[in-house]
């Protein structure tokens, strides 16, 4: 009981001295609260032994970034290491892109300024010599480059989570990521829509009278995507 009381005090304390949270926006809340609690369930932080990797997928522009952040946050006081990797797709495309996302990853593992890696294979056995014992948070907000990042769920120390966002399911269960560790993204209700539309377009949550049906069709358009409706 006293190695879980020190762990517990800890983890607290990481969580005092930890980045600021990640900006998921303004008026981001809405319609998000479902979300975390069903995305929380299939996270299980508590979980004691199995170390699990989680895939949150849907199309683009419907929240699976903000989702990711917003998780992230909430549960991140929970371990020692933490990473959000961001912009993964449009790092890549760039020279020594990659390099420079498993730099970053190595920095936040080891807590000092390593010597730069040169070249993605060596990144990846770093990375992985890095997780081994660690109790981490990793989130990478695309699924481009898993290997890289040293993300198979049999490399993680028990308790360890993996968060990863992808457009598609399929590239998901090819990442070894279980189905029923799947979330998918569903799009915002009409109710939800014109909320946060209003929000953006007004500064409120409804509209005034005037503007009610025009703002009503105006949302009637888009599909409730998130990233439109902004």
């Amino acid at each position: 009981h006293e190695a879980e009381l020190i762990e517990m005090i800890a983890r607290r304390i990481f969580g005092v001295l930890r980045e600021n949270d990640l900006d998921v926006g303004k008026y981001q809340f809405i319609g998000i609260n479902n979300r975390i609690k069903e995305l929380m369930e299939l996270i299980d932080v508590e979980e004691e032994n199995g170390a699990r990797m989680v895939g949150i997928h849907g199309s683009g522009g419907i929240g699976k970034t903000t989702l990711a952040k917003a998780i992230f946050n909430k549960i991140s006081p929970n371990f020692e290491f933490c990473s959000f990797i961001s912009n993964i797709r449009e790092v890549c495309a760039q020279r020594n892109g990659l390099i420079s996302l498993q730099n970053q990853l190595i920095r936040q593992l080891s807590r000092s300024r390593e010597p730069q890696i040169l070249d993605p294979s060596a990144g990846c056995k770093r990375i992985k010599e890095l997780m081994d014992g660690k109790v981490i948070l990793l989130a990478l907000d695309d699924e481009k480059q898993l290997d890289a990042f040293a993300c198979r769920q049999e490399w993680l120390s028990p308790k360890s989570k993996i968060i990863v966002t992808s457009r598609y399911q399929q590239v998901l269960s090819k990442a070894s990521v279980e189905r029923q560790c799947v979330y998918p993204v569903k799009r915002l209700s009409e109710t939800q829509s014109l909320e946060l539309f209003c929000c953006h377009a007004f500064g409120k949550d409804e509209p005034t009278a005037k503007l009610k049906e025009l703002s009503k069709g105006v949302v009637q358009t888009t599909n409730g995507i998130p990233l439109i409706l902004e």
